[in-house]
C-alpha cells in the first residue's frame, strides 16, 4: 500500500525549526514530531536561508498523524 505525502502548515513548520534552533537535537525533534530526520534537517538549512517553503497544500490533522503514526508502529 503507498503511503500517502503528508503536508504541513506552516506553524508546525516554523515550530519544528524552531525547537531545533533552540538546541533540541534534529533526531530527538524529527522523532517526537513523527517526521524524517532529512526533512526536518532540509527545513532548518531553508529556514537559515530564509526560504522555508510555508505554503499550505493538504492540511494533515493531528488526528489524522496520530492515525498514521499508531499504525505504523502496530506493524
Amino acid at each position: 500500500m503507498k503511503i500517502p505525502k503528508r503536508e504541513y502548515t506552516a506553524e508546525f513548520k516554523e515550530m519544528a525549526v524552531k525547537r531545533v534552533n533552540v538546541g533540541q537535537g534534529i533526531a530527538a525533534t524529527a522523532q517526537e514530531l513523527g517526521i524524517v530526520q532529512q526533512t526536518l534537517r532540509n527545513r532548518v538549512k531553508a529556514a537559515k536561508v530564509g526560504k522555508l517553503n510555508v505554503a499550505v497544500g493538504k492540511v494533515v490533522t493531528e488526528e489524522q498523524m496520530d492515525y498514521y503514526n499508531n499504525r505504523e508502529k502496530g506493524k
